[in-house]
């Protein structure tokens, strides 16, 4: 299992950074100082990300009203939040605010930014990964490769000690010798 795992890597590995990838993959690209309209399924996970230079940090820059004019604060990106690279390997996108579990409903986002802003709804990227083949079969190889992997280590490490104390007898050498009286 973990080498099927690790053979369904290279294919699995394409399809998570096309998934994740805003460029690809967004509900709203805005350029700044543009606005637009947004529906949030009640209960979703939405991260804003900004293009990140050779690593520094980005500000967040943006404004998410609801529709009854309700502004909407979200939250920074915590250490789980990790920046994403883009498909090209070049491009760093840098979560700057983060959206969950936010009633459904109309939301109007503003990009206040000097550059683009996307916006991008993870729990549907990781759904679109998860119904990958590619990537569920790298997940079931490395997930349950590796435990059953190390069992059987172990049980041919028990059954190898076993044998090797089969073959000895303690106590009694036997020679080619005959016992005469």
């Amino acid at each position: 299992l973990l080498v099927l795992g690790l053979i369904s890597y290279s294919n699995a590995s394409d399809v998570m950074l096309s998934e994740m990838d805003p460029s690809n993959n967004h509900l709203l690209e805005l350029k700044p100082g543009e606005n637009a309209i947004v529906n949030f399924e009640g209960g979703g996970l939405y991260t804003a990300l900004r293009i990140s230079e050779n690593g520094v940090a980005v500000d967040a820059d943006l404004r998410l009203i609801f529709s009854d004019g309700e502004l909407v604060d979200g939250r920074a990106s915590n250490v789980i939040e990790l920046a994403r690279p883009g498909e090209d390997g070049e491009t760093t996108y840098v979560p700057v605010r983060l959206f969950e579990k936010e009633k459904g409903g109309e939301y109007r986002l503003y990009n206040d930014g000097n550059d683009t802003l996307w916006l991008v709804d993870d729990l549907q990227s990781q759904l679109n990964m998860m119904s990958s083949p590619w990537v569920l079969l790298f997940m079931t190889g490395c997930c349950f490769g590796l435990p059953i992997g190390l069992v059987a280590v172990i049980l041919l490490g028990i059954n190898l000690r076993k044998k090797k104390n089969d073959q000895q007898v303690s106590g009694i050498k036997i020679e080619n010798k005959v016992l005469s009286t």
